[in-house]
């Protein structure tokens, strides 16, 4: 009988595998008996069709992917062909007569038990079936107790730059373990002239293959940091010139194998150097020491500046070349970003030109670690980065969200889609497609006018996310009438005061083009429409937490929150159908407006028991011409077709590439502190993006009057100098919305003065062209009781954002 062996396939017959004869069985399974069983780990994911034996054999770790559905005798097959000992060339003419009896008498089986006085399964039960945890494998004179889906940590990775007290948070790729039970243990080289810093990891990419455990001699030149045992350490000025080390041990817990540990890995960080002595935010972190209590809510919002943008070999000789390239690294950058968001001790955080990498990698695992959970929405194009918005979930927990892609705002509304009574939901489809189109009927004039203007809105990728939050706790205790207790959670009352502080927090990064001030006009009309509905649809139960299949209005995804209550904590009225309590809106974000002029109060009153609308974003207009039509929409809740932007942007133009023209930063495009490098920043962006000349007439749009549901006030009562400033650009750009019928603010969180930020941003200490915003205090009003809102009246708590005084 022989064995042939052909690119890998084993044809050995079936009864040599799996008995050999009873007599060379029974000569493996004694010689094996009198070894130390080993580890085969067997890797078997749910949702793949393959699994993956780890074993040593003949002196190096083998790895066998085998499909599930095939027999057990082909993979014993191959195993049997990789343990055979192999004769040299020279030997392997003498020797070849002898070969067939040595592969004949060689065992390969496995047992039902983890004991050869098990039963041998046959050849003919599937791979999946077969390798099961704790049964024995014998090859040859060894055995091997079978280990399946043990808890295995691949890989960990970990940010190329340490510095003196900035946080490092370790990233591992974990299989069949759970991240909260991984251990962790930090170390530190014993001197700084210790192990070499040549890589900044020492665990490699293994590809998810089984590897023999560290041994000590690796661990020499380190000594364990005590205390130093939580996922995220802080290097102390001791750490300097040393390199540390982490090791990730990965745990897994079920109720049919109990708690188990794998082997553990680690990663080497480069030498740990000094920080910027002083951070961006450093005079006014002092300010946020701790978290708000209730009622208060503490806001952030932040355009970061994309990594992609800031390691273009144009904005580091170019736009930013002012600023020297090691600060424009990532690993540099992102360490800064974190401290300064952190030290605010936020409760919601909006972000901007977040990078989609940056957020997986490093944004969303150390907000994790700092009792946030967040989401990302990338802009609608192949530029990966995007919005991202984070919630502290100790204050709220989500109740729903909904990505608003703009584009799809105008895609049905001159040519709807015809129905296709062959699809399942068409009809369903069509009846979203509908609404939405109804609710952007005030622009069809525009578009019907300029076929160019509804190209442009079908090439902008700019997206908004809306999320809906709800607090975690029920703030309120309501007694009972009969017996001067509390009322439990759930009683109208508690329902109602949950309600009432319910938040629809819309974050957005507008288009930015120094011309297209109508782009961002019809873009905010458009959003307030898309949030309006969306609070609707929740509250009515369309846009409910179970359903994520039928998306509404203009979306990318519709993602609800994964139900959180309790069976005996009904949730909050907020998302109950039907409910006529609702939340309030906050718009934050990078919205690109620029102003000068601050615009006329506002007048009106609104019932408190909407729920309360933040915005924050970049309003991305660099305009110093006086109010945008975006502020003026967003304050007045109107604005009308004769508004000065409508005619400023009447000739706007724009090229074949719009991917391209709108990734770049906002101060490309602007005009301000240096006239001669904006002017040539502006030529640059407009050869990439069309002229902006008005002497194209063919693309020339009128202006139209907007409205929108909402009068929102921005936070610093649009006082704030600057948010952005670069060379060739000064302006505020980022702002905070929120509806002062529902919300007030209190104490101010001064931005830094032109004499604190010294130069141009990015810089060593400001890691970003853009200023963090921060409402310290943001309070509830007492529900049930509308605010009047007064012409240029500032609300008494209404402080924010202030400049602080020049020295």
């Amino acid at each position: 009988m022989r064995c042939s062996l052909s690119r890998g396939t084993c044809f050995l017959p079936r009864l040599l595998v799996l008995a050999c004869g009873v007599s060379a069985r029974r000569a493996s399974v004694m010689a094996a008996g009198s070894q130390t069983p080993q580890q085969a780990v067997v890797r078997s994911p749910q949702l793949e069709d393959k699994l993956t034996i780890s074993l040593p054999l003949a002196g190096r770790i083998r790895n066998l992917d085998r499909p599930k559905s095939e027999a057990l005798e082909k993979a014993l097959g191959r195993l049997h062909s990789n343990a055979v000992p192999k004769a040299d060339k020279k030997s392997k003419k003498r020797a070849n007569q002898a070969a067939v009896p040595a592969q004949q008498d060689f065992f390969v089986g496995l047992y039902n038990g983890p004991t050869p006085d098990s039963e041998l399964l046959t050849g003919n039960v599937s791979n999946e079936e077969a390798w099961q945890h704790g049964r024995l494998l014998v090859v040859g004179t060894q055995q091997y107790i079978i280990d399946l889906n043990p808890p295995i940590a691949d890989k960990v990775e970990l940010p190329g730059l340490p510095m003196v007290s900035y946080p490092i948070c370790p990233v591992p790729t974990l299989l069949f373990a759970e991240e909260g039970l991984s251990q962790w243990q930090w170390y530190r080289s014993t001197s700084p002239g210790g192990p070499s810093a040549a890589s900044t990891s020492q665990s490699a990419d293994h590809g998810q293959e089984w590897r023999q455990p560290h041994t000590a001699a690796e661990f020499e030149g380190f000594s364990a940091i005590a205390g130093a045992t939580a996922r995220l350490y802080v290097p102390a000025k001791t750490d300097e010139g040393c390199i540390l080390r982490v090791q990730c041990t990965p745990v897994s817990s079920s109720q049919a194998q109990g708690k188990r540990m794998g082997q553990p890995c680690f990663a080497d960080t480069a030498r740990v150097q000094q920080g910027p002595a002083l951070t961006a935010a450093a005079q006014r972190h002092p300010l946020t020491p701790s978290p708000m209590a209730h009622p208060g809510v503490r806001v952030v919002t932040y355009n970061i500046l994309a990594d992609q943008y800031a390691s273009r070999e144009h904005a580091q000789k170019v736009l930013f070349g002012y600023c020297p390239k090691r600060y424009l690294d990532p690993d540099y950058r992102r360490p800064l970003i974190l401290l300064e968001l952190l030290g605010f001790h936020a409760d919601i955080i909006c972000l901007q030109e977040m990078d989609e990498k940056a957020f997986a990698e490093c944004f969303l695992p150390q907000m994790q670690q700092a009792g946030f959970e967040g989401h990302y929405t990338n802009k609608a194009s192949s530029t990966r980065e995007g919005e991202a918005t984070f919630y502290r979930t100790s204050r709220f927990r989500l109740a729903a969200r909904q990505d608003v892609i703009l584009r799809d705002c105008f895609k049905d509304l001159l040519h709807p889609a015809a129905q296709d009574s062959t699809v399942a939901d068409a009809t369903a489809q069509h009846a979203q497609r509908s609404k939405r189109a109804k609710r952007h009927a005030q622009f069809e004039p525009m578009l019907r006018s300029s076929p160019h203007l509804q190209r442009v809105l079908q090439g902008v990728a700019t997206v908004a996310q809306m999320t809906l939050l709800e607090p975690v706790t029920q703030p309120y205790a309501t007694p009972s009438p009969s017996s001067g207790q509390q009322m439990p959670m759930g009683t109208s009352d508690s329902s109602r005061a949950a309600a009432e502080e319910s938040i629809c927090v819309v974050n957005s990064h507008f288009f930015f083009h120094p011309r297209a001030s109508h782009i961002r006009n019809i873009h905010t009309a458009a959003v307030m429409s898309e949030v309006e509905a969306f609070i609707d649809e929740t509250l009515n139960g369309a846009a409910s937490c179970n359903d994520s299949q039928q998306p509404t209005a203009a979306t990318a995804a519709v993602t609800a929150a994964t139900p959180s209550h309790r069976a005996d904590e009904p949730s909050s009225a907020a998302s109950e159908p039907g409910s006529s309590l609702r939340p309030a809106m906050l718009f934050c974000g990078d919205l690109n407006s620029d102003l000068n002029d601050g615009p006329p109060g506002t007048q009106g009153t609104i019932s408190s028991h909407r729920p309360a609308l933040l915005f924050c974003g970049d309003l991305n207009c660099g305009m110093n011409h006086g109010t945008p039509g975006v502020v003026q929409l967003l304050n007045s809740g109107h604005l009308p077709h004769d508004f000065w932007d409508w005619d400023f942007s009447a000739g706007f133009s724009w090229g074949p590439d719009a991917d391209e023209a709108e990734a770049q930063p906002a101060e490309t495009a602007a005009d301000g502190v240096e006239p001669m490098a904006a002017s040539q920043q502006l030529a640059e962006v407009e050869a990439a993006a069309g002229s902006g000349s008005s002497s194209q007439d063919s693309s020339a749009v009128n202006g139209i009057s907007l409205s929108i549901p909402y009068q929102l006030r921005s936070a610093d009562d649009l006082q704030s100098s600057f948010t952005n400033y670069v060379r060739g650009y000064s302006g505020l750009l980022d702002y905070i919305w929120y509806e002062p019928q529902r919300m007030r603010v209190e104490r101010a969180i001064p931005l830094p003065s032109l004499e604190e930020v010294k130069a141009f941003v990015p810089s060593e200490r400001f890691p970003s062209d853009h200023l963090s915003l921060c409402a310290r205090r943001w309070c509830m009003t007492s529900h049930g009781t509308p605010v009047k809102l007064r012409s240029n009246t500032i609300l008494s708590h209404v402080q924010m954002l202030l400049p602080l005084p020049h020295m």
